[in-house]
């Protein structure tokens, strides 16, 4: 797949605008990997999630990738992502 299908696939979802803003918002609350590691960052980043899961259920019903033999792994985990989602979905945490 070349990276304008993938653009288009995208685009008939979300803008491109609505993406980079979720993109800042993604660069705000979450620290450069060389930061020191607070936990405060997490707590934010998890008020966010039901936003983002939403999009990642869809991610893969969307857009159909495809992964050569290095990334077979990655792409097994991503497809299986939704499903994980919503196993958690069903067991919120206290």
């Amino acid at each position: 797949m070349r990276l304008e299908q993938i653009w288009s696939a995208i685009e008939d979802v979300v803008s491109r605008d609505q993406l980079r803003a979720a993109l800042a918002v993604v660069n705000e609350e979450v620290p450069p990997a060389d930061a020191d590691a607070g936990d405060d960052w997490r707590s934010e980043l998890v008020k966010r999630f039901p936003t983002v899961s939403g999009f990642l259920k869809v991610l893969t019903e969307v857009i159909e990738f495809g992964a050569n033999a290095e990334g077979a792994q990655v792409l097994a985990a991503m497809t299986a992502l939704p499903g994980f989602l919503l196993i958690a979905a069903a067991y919120p945490r206290r």
